[in-house]
């Protein structure tokens, strides 16, 4: 069995072909263009099977958490640039979850494209993403 610590952190740290600045768990306060792609990991949580006075549960935790990739400004560029760029991304980010060692028993993820808005303080910009939900038992 793993700390819900070493698995996030294990996330964290996983390389995805591509990615420019990988933040691991501290989401950025503000995004750098020049930077992107940039990832990070967020909302960690997990679930567990009740644990029964005979000892007969079942101690696998089931943990999850999201890995954010913001692969570029949503009004930079033609749109079928933006679409390839994040297919490629997708693409990389499937094959970085995969291959990673941070594995319990199996990591299974689901990925969706996002649109993700900065806060006003930054400029308000809007950024084509991913969001993987990503989950494992251990």
């Amino acid at each position: 069995m793993t700390t819900y610590a070493a698995w996030i952190n294990g996330l964290a740290g996983i390389s995805v072909t591509g990615v420019t600045k990988n933040y691991g768990t501290d989401a950025p306060t503000a995004l750098v263009d020049a930077q992107l792609p940039a990832m990070w990991v967020r909302f960690p949580r997990g679930e567990q099977a009740p644990i029964t006075a005979e000892g007969g549960a079942n101690l696998q935790k089931r943990l999850r958490a999201e890995v954010v990739v913001i692969v570029a400004p949503v009004l930079h560029g033609l749109h079928s640039d933006r679409v390839d760029e994040v297919l490629t991304m997708m693409d990389n980010l499937s094959t970085a979850l995969a291959n990673n060692d941070v594995a319990i028993s199996k990591n299974e993820f689901s990925i969706r494209p996002y649109v993700i808005e900065s806060d006003s303080a930054s400029g308000g910009k809007q950024y084509t993403a991913m969001v993987a939900e990503v989950w494992a038992t251990g």
